[in-house]
């Protein structure tokens, strides 16, 4: 079970614990956030709206996207079982978000970044706690993570899991295959059983994600956010803090088998900003994470759909592999 951590009101006493986390297991609970029931139920009811849009209302905020591993709007990824899932990340209110809000949904733009606007606000007492207790400055990384900003990559993703009623799936089958998450930090909100870890330094490549046999359960606790460092916070720290690979499978037969419904915020920096440098001394940024992603996992979007083609993703992994 991941530790449970509490940011409330705090300014140096988490940063000990939350870093031991971050050092160990690289997932943990938070909770003390101050963000309240009513608005997180709001966000997954705002959700369920888009989501019931027709097909081709979705498909229209599809954004254009060269690397379908990060791709604004909608999207859906396919396997040969059907599909798996669907999603809508949305950035903040920048320039690459001009043409995607759902035009059937006017509430839609202004009710999300009212929720995004509040988990950033927790986002942005964390980093203040991890750049503390690593012995840096408050603003170490902060600096680098204005949303106001319009080359930010800071987004939340609506994330919706069609039921499995009649559906013969196989007991490997996976709604999200195992990978690492690109950005700094993902704060999410679940509601049903499902997504799975392999903890921290044990499990430091895609190889040893595919072979682990210690995948952890991580359930929902009510009340608390679910958190998980990513790729661009592993590189700007050297490698001290560990992204963490995780997956979501299938519903086991004795567990809910209809929808269910997530809110990942991926907490991240600007596009272009430098996490680090190569072997060669040249700078390491987050578009070249994203390159890195689509050379090691090759996905295919169709642009007028939305669609996202994957196969067999019991048996993909993917992660930055840094040395």
């Amino acid at each position: 079970m991941p530790q449970r951590v509490k940011v409330r009101g705090c300014r140096c006493q988490p940063q000990s614990t939350l870093t031991c986390c971050s050092y160990t297991l690289g997932f943990f609970y938070v909770t003390g956030h101050g963000i309240p029931q009513t608005e997180i139920d709001a966000a997954f009811a705002l959700s369920r709206r888009f989501f019931d849009l027709a097909p081709s209302a979705k498909a229209a905020t599809t954004g254009e996207s060269s690397n379908p591993h990060y791709v604004l709007g909608y999207s859906r990824e396919d396997t040969e079982e059907g599909m798996m899932r669907e999603g809508f990340l949305c950035g903040h209110d920048n320039s690459r978000m001009r043409e995607l809000w759902p035009a059937q949904l006017p509430e839609f733009r202004t009710q999300a970044l009212g929720f995004m606007s509040k988990v950033q606000g927790v986002v942005a007492r964390m980093m203040s706690a991890f750049a503390l207790g690593l012995g840096l400055e408050e603003s170490h990384f902060l600096q680098h993570m204005d949303v106001a900003d319009d080359a930010n990559a800071t987004a939340l993703f609506f994330n919706h899991y069609p039921s499995v009623v009649g559906r013969a799936l196989p007991a490997s089958a996976m709604r999200i295959w195992a990978h690492t998450d690109f950005e700094m930090l993902t704060l999410l909100f679940s509601t049903r059983p499902g997504l799975e870890v392999c903890p921290g330094k044990t499990c430091a490549s895609a190889a040893d994600a595919l072979a682990a046999e210690k995948w952890r359960d991580v359930d929902p606790v009510q009340g608390a956010l679910t958190c998980n460092l990513g790729d661009a916070l592993q590189l700007m720290t050297g490698g001290a803090l560990k992204s963490t690979y995780h997956r979501v499978r299938a519903p086991r037969p004795q567990e809910w088998q209809g929808e269910r419904f997530s809110l990942a915020y991926f907490a991240n920096v600007h596009l272009h900003t430098t996490l680090a440098l190569d072997a060669s001394g040249a700078p390491i940024t987050f578009l070249d994470l994203l390159a890195k992603r689509a050379a090691t996992v090759p996905l295919v979007l169709e642009p007028v759909t939305g669609r996202i083609l994957v196969t067999e993703l019991s048996g993909k992994a993917g992660g930055p592999d840094f040395a």
